[in-house]
């Protein structure tokens, strides 16, 4: 991120843009060079003599430079090896004009072809100059050279930019070392003869990895060759710090072979190596018996079809023999079993109408009975069903008391005026529960169903929203309840859910019985039931209604006999045509020409005969039977009704059950062999 002004204030001014000058090389304890720098230097002898030899020509009436002054600021030895303010500066100041002509490659090759006949003499003053360079470098004190500003001479580039003068014969005075892309001005004599020439640089062989105690050498990696860097600054640096890393590897191997810890690092690394020989092997050996387990399950989970002989060897010695596949029960006869027939009921000619047998299914429905419509005070029906499961009444029991309130009798003359259904009641007066169910089921009183709502709920609206609730309990996807009595018309359903009501409201003893009586008296006199089919054709319930939006309504109930079985059908039909005075005639007649038509469809029917094979069984060891009912399955029912056949039980105890439309079970016989 920028720095801040305070920041910038501090930061010292940026220097001219110079060359990079060389990190310092950090303190360690330097070794002989090694093979690759005489090498490298043998390499470029014949350029270094071009150059050398240009140079000496064009200084030989130069004086000789004075030695420069060693300055603190140089020292290579700086830690943190950052560059001070005004280095840069100085170090510009120290370069010979000679780097120029050094770094023009059109000089060069123009110095190479002018003096190409001496080269001889060129090339033994370079060799010369290059082992006076080795020696001092071998002979320097390491103490000194570690406090001295070391050269990056590992750069190749560098090297093969960078002449030397030749030397004279008189000893060279110590220097300083020059930074490496600078040109090294060194005095020459200009009388003196030029040396022999010697015979030509051997590399000093770099000293063999000390070895201690055993341990592996050090590689030895000095006498590698590498290719010319394209970053030749970067590549000393690298050379650099390698060659520091090998110093201490090489002294930390000096000091543990001189404390004889080498020995000691030799038996852990043995030690070592032992243990995870052990956990490779142990892990090997737990791997192999994992996979011969899983194995062995996997291949002995299937179904088995060997014999004895073909069996694993038990734990005692003897062969085990496989367990018997799992038995299967199968069907060999269709799954369906559909009445023979037609059938044909006396349905109204208006509004709707729906029949069914509890238990087995609906025989039928007529008209809309998608669409809901008024079903006056059939809805109590609902009412009543709701006060006995919160009250429940065992036959002939009278239940707890309700006493009537000032508020519930002074509302009488109202709903009088309203043309309600009614019974009489004062301030105070005392009805059991029997008797106010009485009331309202026979007598079809609206003000009782408001009574009973608020004693059970504690209110009316609480009352009708339970009555909601246990409508869609029930499946009466088309039932809206609006009040407990059904006066206003806004209570509406259709035939087929009042048989689902009618079915589960008769399931309860005492209302059977209630819905069955023809009179009753309670503290206001005697009253009578309004369902004139009573006794009449096996009808035995549930529930009239009557008004000019809703037409005749009745929920009913009715016993028959069909081949001995005691049967009851329950149904409902809705909206028949008349006025007030007609239209309860008009439903009771349509009611019982549909019940006629119904007793007479129904029938005994025989699902499936004893002798015949409907189902095998199989895997259970011995060969595959066949299975059939151990009695003729039969049931009452009618033309046209689908039965759903399933075998089930186990192999010791099969059974065939039979099921009806609704998903319910009326018969499982038992299924037998032979």
């Amino acid at each position: 991120m920028p720095a801040s002004t305070d920041e910038q204030q501090q930061q010292p001014p940026h220097p001219d843009p110079l060359p990079a000058a060389p990190d310092p090389a950090p303190e360690t304890r330097e070794t002989p060079e090694a093979p690759e720098a005489a090498e490298a230097e043998a390499d470029v002898d014949v350029e270094a003599d071009v150059e050398a030899e240009t140079e000496g020509e064009a200084d030989a009436d130069v004086e000789p430079a004075a030695e420069p002054q060693r300055d603190e600021a140089d020292d290579p030895d700086d830690s943190d090896g950052s560059e001070e303010p005004g280095e840069s500066a100085a170090s510009d100041e120290a370069e010979p004009d000679g780097l120029a002509e050094q770094d023009d490659p059109g000089i060069d090759a123009e110095v190479a072809d002018r003096d190409s006949d001496g080269d001889s003499e060129t090339d033994a003053d370079a060799d010369n100059d290059g082992e006076v360079d080795a020696e001092s470098e071998l002979t320097a004190d390491p103490e000194a050279d570690a406090g001295a500003a070391a050269p990056d001479t590992a750069s190749e580039s560098e090297s093969e930019t960078t002449a030397e003068a030749p030397v004279t014969s008189m000893p060279a005075p110590a220097t300083a070392p020059v930074p490496a892309g600078t040109a090294a001005v060194v005095p020459t004599a200009t009388a003196a003869a030029p040396p022999p020439p010697a015979p030509p640089a051997v590399a000093a062989e770099a000293p063999a990895p000390v070895a201690f105690g055993g341990l592996t050498p050090i590689p030895d990696v000095t006498g590698m060759v590498s290719a010319p860097s394209r970053f030749p600054r970067l590549r000393a640096t690298s050379d650099r710090i390698g060659q520091n890393v090998r110093d201490v590897r090489l002294s930390v191997a000096d000091r543990l072979a001189d404390t004889g810890l080498g020995t000691v690092v030799n038996r852990c690394r043995d030690v070592l190596a032992e243990r995870r020989s052990v956990r490779i092997a142990t892990v090997g050996g737990a791997g192999v018996i994992a996979v011969a387990v899983v194995l062995a399950v996997t291949l002995g989970s299937g179904p088995s079809t060997s014999s004895a002989a073909d069996s694993a060897v038990g734990t005692d010695g003897h062969p085990t023999v496989a367990a018997p596949a799992v038995p299967h029960l199968s069907l060999t006869v269709p799954d369906t079993f559909t009445v023979p027939g037609h059938l044909a009921l006396a349905w109204p000619s208006s509004g709707q109408a729906a029949i069914a047998v509890p238990g087995v299914g609906l025989l039928g429905s007529s008209g809309p009975v998608g669409t809901a419509q008024p079903i006056a005070s059939v809805t109590k029906t609902m009412t009543a069903y709701l006060i006995l499961k919160d009250h429940p009444l065992a036959p002939g029991q009278s239940g707890p008391v309700l006493t009537i309130s000032a508020a519930e009798a002074a509302a009488l003359p109202g709903e009088e005026a309203l043309n309600q259904s009614l019974v009489p009641v004062r301030t105070g007066e005392r009805f059991t529960e029997r008797q106010a169910l009485q009331a309202l089921m026979l007598a079809s009183a609206d003000n009782m169903a408001e009574i009973l709502a608020a004693w059970d709920a504690g209110s009316e609206s609480r009352f009708v929203t339970r009555m909601n609730a246990m409508a869609a309990t029930l499946g009466m996807t088309h039932t809206r309840f609006s009040q407990p009595s059904g006066y206003l018309g806004t209570s509406v359903s259709t035939a087929t859910d009042l048989v689902k009501l009618g079915e589960a409201a008769i399931t309860d003893p005492f209302f059977a019985d209630l819905v069955d009586e023809t009179s009753a008296t309670i503290p206001g006199g005697t009253i009578r039931n309004y369902n004139a089919l009573l006794g009449q054709d096996g009808v035995d319930g549930i529930k009239t209604g009557s008004t000019y939006w809703a037409g005749g309504c009745l929920l009913f109930s009715a016993h028959t006999r069909v081949a001995g079985h005691e049967i009851t059908l329950v149904g409902a039909v809705l909206g028949q045509p008349g006025n007030i005075s007609t239209m309860l005639p008009s439903v009771f007649a349509a009611t019982a020409r549909l019940l006629h038509s119904a007793d007479q469809a129904l029938e005994q029917v025989t699902v499936v005969g004893q002798a015949r094979a409907v189902a095998e069984l199989s895997g259970s060891g011995d060969a595959t039977r066949l299975l059939h009912p151990s009695h003729a399955v039969t049931m009452v029912g009618w033309p046209g009704l689908q039965l759903t056949l399933r075998a089930t039980g186990s192999a010791a105890n099969p059974a065939l059950e039979t099921l009806t439309p609704d998903g319910r079970i009326t018969d499982a016989t038992p299924l037998v062999s032979g």
